[in-house]
């Protein structure tokens, strides 16, 4: 599984929409942890991709699939 956070962080069209630094913000996860799980060099609890979820006010499942 992969997660799929690009498409979905608020703003989008503005300035920093793909930054994990600004999810980062949002779910008070550390920006350097949210841009390895982007790459898929870390995985993810389901309780911390469920805090993104929440933060981008999205489903959880609408943030995973299948890669």
């Amino acid at each position: 599984m992969r997660i799929v956070t690009r498409s979905f962080v608020p703003c989008a069209g503005a300035k920093g929409e793909n930054d994990p630094k600004r999810l980062g913000e949002l779910t008070d996860f550390n920006p350097k942890y949210i841009g390895e799980v982007e790459r898929m060099e870390k995985t993810i609890l389901v309780d911390a991709l469920a805090c993104i979820a929440a933060a981008l006010k999205v489903r959880l499942r609408d943030l995973v699939r299948d890669s």
